[in-house]
């Protein structure tokens, strides 16, 4: 048998609804972190700032090539069901067949920040920690839902071709999503220890 969906119908709209979720977060995701480190670069100059905020560079780099490839697999499961349904239209009096997409995720990357004599502090550095902050529970919650996406995909397609090739992704994109969770969650917390001491040297 060359594919085992159990509900064709539902495994597209499923994977409709998983391709747009991803495409909407991942563009926010990406779009809200280089905002924060560009209001970083403004509000907090010093030879450490340089490299924490290198570092918060890095993760954005890294996270946009996962979004890249996270949005390309949704992007082929999505229009993977939508080709079996035009299979199906062609041979039953089923002729219900969804919409292929197009969605792309486009970024670019930042350069890192040069480095400086320069010492100089804002209070506004207090919102960027907690927009970070913020921007971090996000994306836990949308690592978690991927996965149940994932999970629910799976379970309705049984077997087919490229079905071992994105089972094998999905692992992938579980631990590589965990990884990043976890440097992000670094970054922040170095974030949030440069601002107690920027607090208690009277600085902020």
């Amino acid at each position: 048998m060359d594919f085992q969906v159990m509900t064709l119908d539902q495994a597209y709209l499923t994977s409709e609804d998983f391709n747009q979720e991803v495409y909407t977060k991942t563009q926010y995701f990406s779009e809200e972190l280089r905002r924060i480190i560009e209001n970083l670069k403004i509000h907090w100059i010093s030879s450490a700032a340089t490299r924490h905020i290198n570092n918060l560079i890095d993760e954005y780099n890294r996270n946009n090539i996962y979004f890249s490839e996270l949005n390309k697999a949704s992007k082929c499961l999505q229009n993977y069901f939508v080709t079996l349904q035009t299979c199906r239209a062609r041979m039953s009096d089923n002729k219900k067949v969804g919409t292929k997409t197009k969605n792309k995720f486009d970024f670019d990357l930042i350069e890192l920040v040069d480095t400086t004599d320069q010492y100089y502090f804002d209070d506004a550095m207090q919102q960027d920690y907690n927009d970070l902050e913020e921007l971090y529970n996000q994306y836990t919650k949308f690592a978690e839902t991927v996965d149940t996406n994932f999970e629910e995909i799976f379970s309705n397609w049984k077997e087919g071709r490229g079905r071992k090739e994105f089972l094998k992704f999905r692992e992938d994109s579980t631990y590589t999503s965990k990884k990043l969770l976890n440097n992000l969650l670094e970054v922040k917390e170095t974030l949030q220890e440069a601002l107690i001491n920027c607090q208690s040297l009277g600085h902020l």
